[in-house]
């Protein structure tokens, strides 16, 4: 399917050492203290909009809080609202892993020649690739 190429589900090599590497230096306990500000920011503003939102949009500003927050660490974009493309592209992604995942979903996870099918799932990965 390609998942292969994802920071989470890369198999163990140089890749895997470079990529491992490069989240420690981000994301340890002394780095991560660069985006504490940015995390209030977003604390604030999600509080804000809990006085304001109906109740019915409450899940979707949650999610759009946390895309937020991950995609203005990761490309240094701000999002507006549930509707931008980042946060619409992940979760397709998001919900996309999630059925590929899933054992014996596809009558191919069951065939014991089912690598030379792979491809047929890989327009999966466009999102994924999409920001890298």
């Amino acid at each position: 399917m390609g998942w292969d190429k994802g920071v989470t589900l890369i198999p163990s090599g140089d890749r895997h050492r470079r990529y491992r590497r490069l989240l420690q230096q981000t994301l340890s306990k002394l780095s991560s203290r660069q985006f504490f500000s940015l995390q209030q920011q977003e604390a604030h503003s999600f509080a804000t909009r809990l006085l304001i939102l109906p109740p019915e949009e409450l899940q979707s500003d949650i999610r759009r809080t946390i895309s937020s927050s991950v995609v203005r660490i990761a490309y240094g974009h701000i999002i507006e609202n549930s509707k931008d493309s980042y946060v619409v592209d992940a979760e397709n992604a998001q919900a996309k892993f999630g059925i590929a995942a899933t054992p014996n979903v596809y009558l191919v996870d069951s065939l014991p020649f089912r690598t030379s099918f792979s491809h047929l799932t890989c327009e999966s990965m466009d999102l994924i690739y999409l920001y890298l």
